[in-house]
Order: structure tokens, then sequence, then C-alpha cells
């Protein structure tokens, strides 16, 4: 889901989605897929992924939510 996020494949994100993959996952930065997505900006994605319960306050292991990294 990540690196789906990453690259910008908005189907592949929605199929993974509704194939059961885990929204509010982390990786070891503690960067769920909408940190990373929010940082570059593919809003599409970011929507999809808030529409499906992603933690916009999640917080990665530096402290900072992917809304802080959005703005």
């Amino acid at each position: 889901l990540h690196v789906a996020s990453y690259g910008g494949h908005q189907e592949v994100v929605r199929l993974l989605i509704q194939q059961g993959a885990e929204v509010k996952a982390s990786n070891t930065s503690g960067k769920t897929a909408l940190h990373v997505v929010s940082a570059i900006g593919h809003l599409e994605i970011v929507n999809l992924l808030i529409d499906n319960d992603a933690e916009v306050n999640a917080l990665d292991n530096h402290g900072v939510s992917a809304l802080q990294l959005a703005s």
C-alpha cells in the first residue's frame, strides 16, 4: 500500500484496500501510507485513504502526523 500510494497508483491503492490491505499499517519508520502520500501531495490517494479510515493524526517515529506533512 505504501509503494502504490507513493507511486500515485490510485487504482492499485483502491484494489489493495478492497482486498483487505491494512490502511493503518506503518513501516519501520512509523509512517503509514497516508504519511507517505501526504508528503508528496497525491490528493486523490490522500482522500481515498482517509475515506477508508486512515488516521490523519497518527504519529510516525519522529512524532510527525500525516496532517503535518501535508501542510
